[in-house]
């Protein structure tokens, strides 16, 4: 089913684009797969928010881009963690004890449901995604078995999910795992489970020491404000998507029409896009019978955690939502219980006739009912609900009334017909319910990953005729404002408004250079997009803030972070940067410009005087100061230790600089005693050769002192963290390899198989 889902990338080779793949993920496996070519494992990036802490850990990304290069991951990642979410939902089936036809149910349900695909432009989810019903079924084997095969087999799972950097995934397979297993009645149980645990810390070690360097100094790490951290908080409304086909419409039209759901998520727009699993699986759940309260708890628990600020968790999850955001990404909890407990209720449904046939047809006439009504009236609903629910009364909600409503409510309406009908002849036919659900959610789920040609990624000979124009003689940084940020602009009808397609938008913005895309072009870039707030303080520009119109607000800023070369669809000031090159695009009627900054910064430079800031946040605003010339003084945040002794030598320093790679940094320096500024990002676990301390500058960038004379400095990023977690994974590795080859059960302790559901 993966591959269906996915044929396109699979057979036809094209790509996806939506959302954070294409100005983050991707360009994130380009840089990985350039740095694999030169040797490295990259923990530092240069080439995205003027220097930063950079980790991939996950060891099947790693594997894919050694293999295959980015490209070819792009592809494959999708069906493949798919495939691995549907399987690990059947094998999590098997060891609650479903029969045939459930196993098969649950996968495919868990597989083709709308938070499962809805997770594939957000990669870090749908790998924690992926690993979480395996993780369950690992957990349940080692009860169940109780040998050491099984406590390595968690202990692997366990880190792998870790891997994936996506903790909120994490912690939900915590909590489901929490309400699985069964009482630890027994010394020996505590004793497996703290065991895998244990060893999967150690296995995890470099992701565990990597994030926290990669947190360090971020936002983040300093907690979210409860607007951030509650945001996406799930709706009365967005619940209901669950089980009403196209509720909202599509979320890939390039204007607002066609989708209507804006005011019931935060920022206009789904961070999940679909929740949609079907009224005819919701039946299926609800013949599960009494013995599955395990599984019924865990979802429960879910969907109020899910409610965040609307429900009646929001106080305790205040403290947890400091460092994690989006309470709707625990809806995952609802979605793999309704699954398990679809199949459960085939599983009886195969067994023995039901009791009350007549219920199973009852949601799907009743949609059918209103999918028939809203073709001849598609005004009904605003009329009858628009008292309760304003939005229904807008233009928006009416058009897709007209156009999504009568089709998807008919065609779910139907098939919900012919599953409850199959329900009702009995054992033979109950199956055919299970393949009609899965009908309806491939219907329904399949267009919310679209794909485009396989040149998306390519720069057109538009953007190549600017890149062409700049001069690179020197490393410089780039900046672009992208199109989305860039209000009013004058798009081609014939080529986006007709088709209310949002292809155009995010090729646009490619061809814009939209951060990280410049990484394609092999640029290097300041203020890039902060997604998932992992970037250092002062590294990123807010959102409201990313505007032509607000040039001039951030121009120091700009000019700081080494950039020199700026793209922008609107005119910029003409005594602040000037225009040197222009670029037609057909989607657009106005120019996209190439602006070069005036008095832009080298990358490395010597500065003779100091001034002191009292912290971090003072510097900043220092070094954003419009009357400070940054050739002439540097910014620090604290006294350097020793403090250099005070020159009174007149001239003036000459500094080159020379990337070895992109850990290691290499100045010749010439010129009086005084300090060297280089304008890549700070962190501290950069270290100079000499043992000569380096200091933040301007509270983002780095300096080191000179004595003067001839000097070379080479810089390297040597992360303290390596040596202990390659000792860690080592360690946890030759445990792993132990309990593997200890096949036999322990002497004594004979093999057990509990009931757990």
């Amino acid at each position: 089913m993966a591959s269906w889902l996915f044929a396109d990338s699979i057979f036809r080779g094209q790509v996806m684009f939506f959302r954070d793949i294409s100005i983050y993920y991707y360009p994130n496996y380009v840089f990985l797969e350039r740095a694999f070519s030169q040797g490295l494992w990259p923990l530092w990036n240069p080439s995205s928010d003027a220097g930063a802490p950079f980790l991939i850990a996950y060891p099947l990304d790693i594997v894919m881009v050694l293999l295959f290069g980015a490209k070819r991951t792009l592809l494959l990642y999708a069906p493949l963690h798919v495939f691995l979410a549907m399987c690990g939902a059947s094998v999590l089936a098997r060891r609650l004890g479903a029969g045939t036809w459930g196993i098969w149910a649950a996968g495919s349900f868990f597989g083709a449901s709308g938070y499962v695909l809805s997770t594939v432009n957000l990669l870090e989810l749908l790998h924690g995604v992926a690993w979480a019903p395996w993780v369950l079924a690992a957990l349940l084997s080692v009860f169940q078995s109780g040998t050491p095969r099984a406590v390595a087999v968690l202990a692997i799972l366990g880190a792998l999910q870790v891997s994936t950097l996506a903790a909120e995934t994490v912690l939900q397979t915590a909590l489901a795992g929490l309400c699985l297993m069964p009482r630890l009645s027994r010394l020996a149980d505590w004793r497996r489970l703290c065991g895998a645990a244990g060893l999967a810390l150690l296995l995890a070690a470099p992701t565990l020491l990597g994030t926290s360097a990669l947190l360090a100094g971020t936002r983040r790490a300093e907690g979210l404000s409860p607007g951030e951290a509650f945001a996406w908080s799930a709706t009365p409304m967005v619940l209901a998507e669950a089980v009403i086909p196209n509720l909202f419409g599509s979320v890939h039209t390039f204007s607002a029409w066609g989708f209507w759901g804006q005011a019931f998520y935060s920022g206009t727009f789904p961070y999940i896009l679909s929740l949609y699993l079907g009224p005819i699986v919701l039946v299926l759940a609800c013949r599960s019978g009494a013995g599955q309260r395990r599984i019924w708890l865990f979802g429960a628990l879910g969907l109020l955690l899910a409610l965040g600020s609307h429900g009646p968790f929001a106080s305790a999850l205040a403290p947890l939502l400091r460092h994690f955001r989006v309470p709707a990404k625990f809806l995952l909890l609802p979605t793999l219980a309704l699954a398990l407990l679809a199949g459960s209720g085939l599983d009886r449904a195969v067994r023995r006739r039901s009791s009350r046939p007549a219920l199973s047809l009852v949601p799907a006439a009743l949609l059918a009912l209103s999918g028939l009504v809203v073709t001849y009236s598609p005004e009904l609903p605003a009329r009858a609900l628009g008292g309760m629910l304003p939005e229904l009364r807008g233009p928006l909600a009416l058009g897709v009334a007209r156009l999504a409503w009568p089709i998807s409510f008919v065609a779910t309406g139907f098939l919900g017909l012919g599953a409850g009908l199959a329900l009702w002849a009995g054992p033979r036919l109950a199956p055919w319910a299970a393949v009609l659900a899965l009908l309806d959610l491939l219907i329904v789920n399949t267009p919310l990953n679209p794909t485009t040609s396989d040149r998306f990624y390519e720069p057109s000979a538009s953007l190549a005729s600017l890149l062409a124009r700049a001069d690179r003689s020197e490393p410089q940084r780039w900046f672009s404002y992208g199109v989305a940020n860039s209000p009013d602009l004058s798009w081609s009808p014939q080529l986006v408004w007709q088709r209310n397609t949002d292809v155009p938008l995010y090729y646009m913005e490619r061809q814009s250079l939209l951060p990280r895309t410049h990484v394609l072009d092999g640029l290097e870039a300041a203020f890039d997009e902060e997604l998932g707030l992992f970037a250092p303080r002062g590294a990123t520009l807010a959102t409201r803030d990313r505007t032509p119109s607000l040039f001039a607000n951030h121009f120091t800023r700009l000019r700081l972070a080494n950039v020199r070369w700026i793209l922008s669809f609107r005119d910029l000031p003409a005594g602040l940067a000037t225009r040197v090159a222009e670029a037609k695009f057909p989607e657009i009627g106005e120019p996209l410009g190439l602006y070069e900054l005036q008095t832009a910064l080298p990358r490395a430079f010597w500065v003779g005087k100091v001034e002191l800031a009292s912290g971090q946040q003072a510097a900043f605003e220092r070094g954003a100061a419009p009357e400070l010339d940054p050739r002439q003084r540097l910014v620090l945040e604290s006294a350097p230790t020793p403090a250099p002794a005070p020159s009174e030598e007149e001239g003036e320093g000459h500094v080159s600089y020379q990337a070895l790679d992109i850990h290691t940094v290499r100045l010749h320096v010439s010129g009086p005693p005084g300090w060297v500024v280089l304008l890549d990002g700070y962190h501290p676990d950069w270290r100079s050769d000499d043992g000569a301390p380096i200091a933040r500058a301007y509270g983002r960038y780095r300096a080191l002192r000179t004595p003067g004379g001839d000097r070379t400095f080479t810089l390297r990023y040597v992360p303290p963290w390596r040596g202990p977690a390659l000792a860690a994974v080592v360690l946890g590795a030759a445990a792993v390899l132990g309990l593997l080859v200890r096949s036999r059960v322990p002497a004594g302790e004979p093999a057990r198989d509990r009931g757990i559901a």
